[in-house]
């Protein structure tokens, strides 16, 4: 049995985390750990388990094997970090870090420590991409040529301090950031993005800093170009539909009439019907099952420290645009972590 402890106590530890832990057969939760003692509290009354003071009590728990991250964007680096050093299993929130230099230092922690380090790119796992990453890999739709992908919710950005860490690029984009290379199976090669804040004063959140909306071009591998959009003003209508496009047909996902349609180039159309999902709620996916039999079997995780990496290098490469002007080369999975 895998012991967590969810450090972290918001929304999306009580709909999406200590759900999915408790659905799994092999992980059970330790405790928990929040700033205010009294949302630990809470907590353990309602689903059981010990309260932390701290994170130290945490490091030193040999009954706790693993650490669920899952506070705001700027804490993952160091409680991360500590976890590992400290022999902890780590499943981190999406995204992994701030930036690829925390993304690549974490990775090479948990290579040292010899830990599993998992990242919650959970939407690889909802059944439409899942089948729609099948179908690419038959080769249904031929060579892939393009792609557009967006993404959206409403609430405006936020920021931490002086870091913004809710913006459209790395808080929101990630999902899809992720999504799209595993769904390719390419790795981005250069990028153009242009991120900007539209909105002074969302209904939602105060007027504060930080991008509500990124508009990006990416090359990949293979010759394959795209298009992603990701914003945090999509008032009042649904935003999250991709297309891909090949030289066999095209392919729909999450689009109005179907959660996943292809329109093949010799005229045949083809829906594949998946249960209703309500997209303003949290799905509950098997990343909790996967990351406890990855640590329970020894094996790699299935969304491991390197993806996570993968997708801020591209989140790096699209604000390093922004700021040069133009496309950037996107850092390669080759680079030697040092």
């Amino acid at each position: 049995m895998v012991r967590i402890v969810i450090i972290g106590s918001g929304d999306i530890a009580k709909k999406r985390h200590i759900p999915g832990i408790l659905q799994t057969s092999n992980g059970e939760i330790a405790g928990y750990y929040n700033r205010s003692r009294e949302h630990s509290e809470a907590a353990a009354a309602q689903w059981g388990g010990k309260v932390y003071s701290s994170p130290e009590e945490i490091w030193k728990d040999p009954e706790a094997d693993a650490v669920l991250v899952a506070v705001p964007t700027p804490a993952h680096y160091p409680l991360v970090m500590d976890a590992l050093r400290a022999g902890k299993h780590v499943l981190c929130e999406k995204p992994l870090a701030l930036n690829k230099e925390e993304a690549k230092a974490m990775v090479k922690e948990a290579e040292k420590q010899q830990k599993k380090l998992m990242v919650c790119h959970v939407q690889r796992l909802y059944a439409p991409h899942e089948k729609a990453r099948e179908l690419i890999r038959d080769g249904v739709l031929g060579k892939i040529l393009t792609f557009r992908t967006f993404l959206g919710v409403k609430g405006g950005a936020a920021v931490d301090g002086k870091t913004p860490w809710k913006n459209a690029v790395a808080e929101l984009g990630t999902h899809r950031i992720d999504l799209m290379r595993y769904l390719l199976g390419a790795e981005a090669k250069r990028a153009f993005g242009c991120l900007v804040r539209l909105e002074e004063t969302s209904p939602e959140t105060p007027a504060i800093t930080g991008e509500d909306n990124a508009f990006c071009l990416v090359e990949y591998e293979g010759g394959i170009y795209g298009m992603m959009g990701f914003s945090r003003t999509s008032y009042g209508a649904s935003d999250r539909t991709t297309w891909i496009y090949g030289t066999e047909g095209a392919m729909t996902i999450y689009g109005e009439q179907s959660a996943l349609r292809l329109d093949l180039r010799d005229g045949r159309r083809l829906d594949f019907d998946f249960p209703v999902e309500d997209q303003k709620k949290l799905e509950i996916t098997r990343i909790h099952q996967m990351f406890c039999d990855c640590v329970e079997q020894d094996t790699e995780p299935a969304i491991s420290g390197e993806d996570g990496l993968a997708a801020m290098r591209l989140v790096d490469a699209l604000r390093k645009s922004q700021d040069a002007g133009g496309w950037v080369p996107v850092e390669g999975k080759e680079e030697t972590i040092e």
